[in-house]
Formats: C-alpha cells, structure tokens, sequence
C-alpha cells in the first residue's frame, strides 16, 4: 500500500465523511442480513405520480436482452443481476431499472422484470447500495404510476427499500449521489404519503444544493454528463410537485426552480455554437440530448439564467472563426474527486464551428489500464512534466495529491494562471491563452525549467486531417507552430465519444524544456 498516496487522498475528506462511511457500510451489512426478517411493513394507499411530459429513455431492453454502455447481454430465462462481466456500472445499469421507462415496454414485461429482482435479491450486490436503490425508487414509482400497479408485495419491497434510503443516505460520498438520493426520497415521499421521507429528502436537496451548484450554476464535479441528469432530476422535481399542488411544497420548488434556471444557464455558457457539450472530466452519451432539457424547462416556465463564468474554472472565448473552452480550475472538488481528471489548463477548440481539438472524452469506469490512461493529463490538451500526472489520479474514482491553481489573470481575450501540481519536482507550471481574430497563442513555462522534460499534448478530432512539416502542422483551415520544441511527433491515440466506444484518432505531442509558444493561426 502507497501510504503517502492514502494520505494525500483522505487528508481533504472530512472528518464526518469518514465516519458516515463507515456508518454506510455497517447498515449495509446489517440491511442484508436482516433481509427476510421483515413482515409487510406499508399498508396504505399509495399516491399515483404523474407528469406534463413523459421521460424521454433510449431503447436498452429486449426480451432476452440488455444493452448498456455500447455493450450487449444475451440472457435465457432469468436477468443475470449480479453479471459483472462488462463491469460495475454496466451492472448498476443494470439494476436501476431505467429501461422499465422504455416507450413500448409492455406492463406485462417490466412486472416480470421486478419480480424476477425480488424472487434472486437475496446475494444481489446493489440491494442495499444506496444510489441503486435511490434508482429504483425513482424508476419504479414512476413505472407503477403510469400502469396502476397495487400489488402490495411490489409495493412493500419498494417501500422497504425507501425506509433503508431514508436512513442510510450516501453523506460520506458528498457528491451527486447523495443529491440522488435526495429525489429518490422526495419521489418516495410523495408516492408513499410518507412525511419522515419528505423532510429528509427536503434536508438533503437544501443542503447539497447549497454546497454542490456553484454560483456560476455548474454542479461542483463539473461533468456535464452528471449535470444533465442532475438538471433533469430538478425538473421532474419541480414538475411532480407543482401538478401535486400542496402549499407546503412551495419554498421547495422555489428552491428546485432558483437552481434550474442556474443550471440551464451554465449549459447554454459552456456548450458551442454547433450544439455540441464538451465531454470534461467523466462525461458521456448521456449529455447529447441536453436539448431536451431546455425543452422541458420552457414547458414549465423556467428561465435560464447565465451567469458569467467563474467559480467552475471554465472560460469562454469565441469569434467568427475559433470557439475555445478553457479549464483553469485545479482538480476539484475536494472532498469529492472521484469524477475529476488531471486536466488542470486543459482547452478544447473549435473551429469554423466544428472541433478541432477535443477531449479523450471516458470509455469505462472498470480500473485498468484504459481508465488510467482516460483520466490521465497525457489525455488532456494540457502539459505533463517528466511523463508525471498534474494530480495523482488512480485506481477507478480516487485522488492522492490535486493540483492548486494560483496567480490568475484574465481580460476579455486573455487568461493565464499558474499550478503547483508538480511542487514534488520543484517546477510550476504556468500558462496562458490570448485570443484574437485571426490567431490563438498559448504560451507555457515550467519554472524552474531547464533540466525538466515536458510534454504538450493536442488531441485532433477524428474527422480533422493533419500534415506533419518541419515541425509545423497544417490541416484544412489552420497552421500550427512551436516555438520552443524539441521535437513534434504526430501519434496514435483514441478518442470516446461515449461509453465502451474508443475510435482511432491522432495526437501530437510536443517536447520541450522551459518554455514553448504554441500558434494557431489561420492561413
């Protein structure tokens, strides 16, 4: 074990996330042994959720299929629930049950899809895993509203599974699945007529969308994956309860409302002219149909509110020929990096309203050598020194040492700003971008510098052809000069437009010492 590493991977949790830990993984244990204990526990009537608009799920589910994160499951007679064969977040797909909102599944399908859950649940891994189970929540109530289920045993077993929600939310986490679980509450809440789900749902929305959505609108993991789903979640929300109509819910959905229309304007911010959302941090296939959001938001009135950029790290710089995203965060959040990359300077560029320098964008979460190489900065548009991650990135979700950024300067078409991420080799790493009409300058320095190899990296999008000349690069619409260089190398790398997808794409890589000027200019 790397004691250093654990060190520098605890020391920015809280004392209270370590606890609550340990806290989950008891219930946990203890939830599962007591599974069969339990008499019918809910006897009420249930209230029927409804809707302005049904949910819009891409087809995942066929008799005797699955199909997940680009990858396809045969199965025969009974779902293989515990199948880890394609990983774990295939599986937790797998268990959340979002295909039961599929357009043309049939009732009859998706009861024996539940009950097939219930009868093999005993041993499953992700009954008691609380984000499953806050999935389950929000897809099976909707599923039993929409087909006016009341089969007390189905009703019971989801009802068993908001009671253990309830007191086992995911706090030691901090990070969108406590959010998760916090919608998962408020749907339960408002299904079961259960009042003590209500108020800790309400506890934990208020609470985390204080400490989670910064006040440029983003959601602190700035992923733009995590922040639709979580946008979408808002939505539903405000939706379910205004059509409920109850006046205590009012301070409620003025806060799910205040914080939708942030949201929305973070999304209009940071995506580009073409339509296209950046894939930043662990981001994928799920943000694509962010249009929809903007869709659902007008229909119940929400305004978007853009902010300027600020507490996200991100900025913006665009005219008639290029479009640039710059990160100039340091890898955050703290208590939460799971999501995070090593990333820190990173920019992704179009131009002439199509991308030309992208982000490696995430292929799996399953620790290994691709998930490694994906959250990685040779990954990213940004400068590794001596072939060293800014941060220490590793295993699937975890973080040791983060690279802080400092020094920040900025005007409208300018921006520069300093990291320490490579303090343990004495260098610093400072960049800036100026932006004009008909030219982009990125200069870099590694202080001290001289006896340090670095290494820039530019990654092509797929579909833009680069000729390799005297160390300049040319493609259709721009030339590319290093002053500085060492050597330019055009490689082999790939790029994932979403889960289990990687295409052949090309990258260059840069080497340099001290400092290098990087020109992209038109012709």
């Amino acid at each position: 074990m790397n004691i250093l590493r654990f060190i520098q991977t605890v020391r920015s949790f809280q004392a209270d996330q370590i606890r609550q830990k340990m806290v989950y993984s008891l219930a946990k244990s203890k939830a599962a042994r007591a599974l069969h204990k339990y008499s019918l526990a809910y006897s009420s009537t249930v209230f029927p959720l409804s809707y302005s608009q049904d949910a819009c799920i891409p087809r995942s589910y066929e008799p005797g299929r699955f199909t997940f994160l680009n990858k396809a499951l045969v199965f025969d007679a009974s779902p293989p629930w515990n199948d880890m064969k394609f990983g774990k977040l295939w599986n937790l797909r797998l268990n959340s049950f979002e295909y039961l909102l599929q357009e043309d599944l049939l009732k009859e399908e998706g009861l024996g899809l539940i009950k097939d859950f219930i009868k093999h649940s005993s041993g499953n891994r992700t009954l008691f895993d609380a984000y499953s189970v806050s999935q389950r929540i929000l897809n099976w109530t909707t599923f039993f509203s929409k087909h006016s289920v009341s089969d007390p045993a189905l009703i019971d077993f989801l009802y068993r599974q908001a009671n253990y929600l309830s007191g086992n939310p995911e706090f030691h986490l901090r990070n969108n699945h406590l959010l998760e679980n916090g919608f998962a509450l408020l749907r339960a809440g408002v299904y079961f007529q259960e009042q003590k789900f209500k108020k800790s749902a309400a506890k934990i929305l208020a609470e985390e969308f204080q400490r989670q959505i910064l006040r440029d609108g983003a959601h602190f993991e700035l992923s733009p994956m995590y922040h639709c789903i979580l946008l979408r979640r808002i939505l539903e929300s405000i939706d379910l309860l205004r059509l409920r109509n109850d006046p205590e819910d009012t301070s409620l959905i003025s806060m799910l409302e205040d914080k939708a229309g942030l949201m929305c304007g973070w999304l209009m911010n940071i995506a580009f002219d073409n339509g296209d959302l950046p894939q930043l941090n662990d981001s994928g296939d799920e943000s694509h149909n962010w249009f929809s959001l903007f869709r659902y938001a007008d229909s119940l009135g929400i305004k978007c509110r853009p902010k300027v950029l600020g507490p996200s790290g991100f900025r913006k710089f665009r005219n008639r020929h290029f479009e640039m995203l710059v990160d100039i965060n340091g890898l955050t959040p703290s208590v939460a990096p799971g999501h995070s990359h090593a990333d820190t300077f990173h920019f992704i560029l179009h131009v002439f309203g199509s991308p030309f320098m992208v982000d490696t964008g995430v292929s799996t979460y399953t620790q290994g050598p691709e998930r490694a190489y994906e959250r990685s900065t040779q990954a990213h548009n940004t400068v590794a020194i001596a072939n060293k991650d800014q941060s220490e990135v590793y295993g699937s979700f975890r973080v040791g040492r983060k690279a802080s950024v400092f020094n920040l300067k900025e005007s409208r078409n300018s921006v520069s700003a300093s990291h320490n991420g490579y303090k343990l080799l004495g260098a610093l790493h400072h960049r800036s971008f100026e932006f004009t009409d008909r030219e982009i300058i990125i200069r870099d320095k590694i202080d001290p510098g001289a006896k340090l190899p670095a290494s820039a990296f530019f990654h092509v999008h797929k579909n833009c052809m680069l000729k390799l000349k005297d160390g300049k690069l040319f493609s259709k619409f721009v030339q590319i000069s290093f002053e500085g260089a060492r050597s330019v190398q055009l490689c082999d790398t790939w790029i994932s437009p979403s889960f289990g997808v990687r295409l052949p794409a090309k990258k260059v890589r840069v080497d340099f010492s001290g400092e290098l000027v990087t020109r992209i200019a038109l012709p």
